[in-house]
């Protein structure tokens, strides 16, 4: 296995495409397939490209896991608005300071609900209170992360934003 996804990955780069990643389940067997990228082989989140051994090529698990955990961090953060703050991405290379981040604000999402709750047509129509205040088991369910994060709920911050005043709701929407 780790021979094809090495090749995959040579193949991909020979197109045009840049790999930064793998992703795969917690599995052993796929585990073993990137830590042979290394010699000894050993497991790490990030490893030589194979195609230019001064890149990184990082091994993410179980995204499904890491998304719901975003969320569940969002949830629990203690400042006020319950922002999370995040990088702009502008580039991997680029050297960032404090003002180079945004601040997602879950209760803007919140707010956003509350406008829309008592309406019969919804910008944010997926946006429901099993999403925005999840009890500890629904906060492994991956679908009521997907009630947050998904197009509807980003229109619904940049159609609302300025007639409503909600806060950081660029930001919030962008994350």
């Amino acid at each position: 296995m780790h021979e094809f996804i090495k090749q995959v990955i040579i193949d991909l780069e020979d197109i045009g495409f840049t790999v930064i990643g793998i992703i795969t389940d917690n599995n052993s067997v796929n585990r073993r397939a990137v830590d042979l990228f290394t010699d000894p082989p050993e497991l790490s989140y990030c490893y030589p490209h194979p195609v230019d051994k001064s890149r990184p090529l990082f091994f993410v698990v179980d995204p499904v896991h890491l998304f719901k955990c975003i969320r569940n961090n969002w949830l629990n953060q203690m400042n006020d608005g319950r922002c999370f703050f995040y990088p702009k991405f502008v580039s991997v290379h680029a050297v960032q300071d404090v003002a180079d981040f945004k601040a997602a604000r879950f209760t803007t999402i919140r707010e956003l609900y509350n406008l829309e709750s008592d309406k019969f047509v919804k910008y944010g129509f997926r946006l429901n209170l099993k999403g925005l205040v999840p009890s500890s088991m629904e906060r492994q369910n991956v679908k009521l992360v997907l009630f947050i994060f998904n197009e509807h709920a980003t229109e619904a911050l940049a159609e609302l934003e300025e007639k409503n005043k909600l806060l950081y709701s660029k930001d919030t929407s962008d994350f």
